[in-house]
């Protein structure tokens, strides 16, 4: 009989000692558990954060592209007013120059009825 209490107390105290190491193993594991846990929020916090400053940086490229096309397209507006302006200019000129071509025309055309009749005088 003392070899049956000796191995039930064996049993119980391999029992007790896995029990306790289970216990406490068991917070251990938990609490390494939490910790891995908590190393994967933050770098999945960290890659957010990067992809956000990306964004950011790229947001910035794109709207000092479009501050450079608005100085671009505000050049080639003042340019084209101008460009109206002085056209409009040339088209007065061309007419003024068209009615003094038309004067000279017909005082052109008066000349050489005249001269016809200089040189011819008795046709009148």
């Amino acid at each position: 009989m003392e070899n049956f209490n000796s191995i039930i107390y064996t049993v119980i105290a391999s029992i007790a000692t896995g029990l306790g190491g289970w216990l406490f193993g068991r917070r251990k594991n938990n609490a390494d558990a939490r910790l891995v846990e908590a190393q994967a929020k933050l770098e999945e916090t960290r890659a957010q954060t990067q992809q956000i400053e990306n964004l950011g940086k790229a947001v910035d490229i794109w709207k000092e592209a479009a501050e450079n096309l608005n100085a671009q397209l505000k050049i080639y507006v003042e340019e084209m007013q101008r460009l109206k302006l002085e056209n409009n200019e040339i088209k007065v000129k061309f007419e003024e120059l068209n009615v003094a071509l038309n004067k000279v025309q017909c005082e052109n055309g008066r000349l050489k009825k005249e001269i016809e009749k200089l040189k011819n005088p008795g046709n009148d």
